[in-house]
């Protein structure tokens, strides 16, 4: 009896600390959206990409394409071309990971830190707060998708 309410304790934690770090991305998602965003380098606007300068890029074949949606949502609606998942919960720590755990954790390379990064999710609030966990860690050409798959779904019809 103690054993599997020490379980359900457990769980319920884990299940709080999950909810806990949606509602951090979250709070820097409003403070971003609140204030000018600012960044070293290139200027905010060049870092969002609609949906024709998407569509090019992919076509050349020249960047890394993270879907931050979790698996269940990719698989639901489907997922843009060549993109990779991330999920967003875990893009801080993956962006940390050295190459080879990086690798065998999500089955693509990691990226290089100069190497142009685009971020996707299903409307563009997820993929700003992936862009700004990037920015955090080094990446220096890191984008998104401001659209999301939701624009992407509209283009495609």
């Amino acid at each position: 009896m103690v054993e599997k309410n020490l379980i359900k304790m457990t769980t319920l934690l884990c299940i709080v600390a999950v909810v806990l770090e949606v509602l951090k991305h979250e709070k820097k998602l409003y403070a971003m959206a609140t204030k000018n965003f600012s960044t070293k380098g290139p200027s905010a606007m060049s870092r969002n990409l609609n949906y024709e300068q998407l569509n090019a890029l992919i076509k050349e074949d020249k960047i890394v394409l993270i879907d931050v949606r979790q698996a269940r949502e990719i698989k639901e609606t489907g997922a843009l071309p060549g993109s990779h998942n991330v999920p967003i919960e875990e893009l801080e720590f993956a962006l940390k990971l050295d190459p080879v755990e990086f690798e065998d954790r999500y089955n693509f390379p990691k990226p290089d830190y100069d190497q142009e990064i685009v971020f996707s999710c299903r409307s563009g609030r997820r993929s700003l707060v992936a862009l700004e966990n990037a920015l955090s860690v080094g990446y220096k050409n890191a984008k998104h998708y401001t659209g999301g798959w939701l624009d992407w779904e509209k283009h495609q019809k």
